[in-house]
């Protein structure tokens, strides 16, 4: 045998990452945790009920697509526009979920 094959007196090297070493159990403690909680959440009848949220790419989409199909009633747009305009952020910008942090494609 040479030095680079494997010996069965040899036992196999052991990996060390430092601070990943507990990644596997760490993540598995997160995840049983999300799962109680979302389990916890969940209705007798099998279902959750939440509101759903989004940035206001939803109304800016309403706005331009009915816009270009030539669809939809001014009242509605100035109604998408108003809610748009009252999440912008107070630097201009908007943000990807309520009350977070500005994001801009141009930066």
């Amino acid at each position: 045998m040479d030095e680079y094959s494997p010996s069965s007196s040899a036992s196999a090297p052991q990996m060390r990452f430092g601070k990943i070493d507990d990644l596997i159990s760490r993540v598995a403690v997160g995840i049983d945790g999300a799962r109680k909680f979302l389990f916890s959440q969940q209705h007798e009848e099998g279902y959750w009920c939440g509101e759903l949220e989004a940035d206001t790419t939803l109304e800016s989409d309403y706005i331009l697509l009915h816009t270009l199909f030539g669809t939809g009633s001014q009242e509605r747009f100035d109604k998408a526009a108003r809610y748009i305009l009252n999440h912008q952020n107070e630097d201009g910008g908007w943000s990807i979920y309520a009350a977070g942090p500005r994001i801009s494609p141009l930066r």
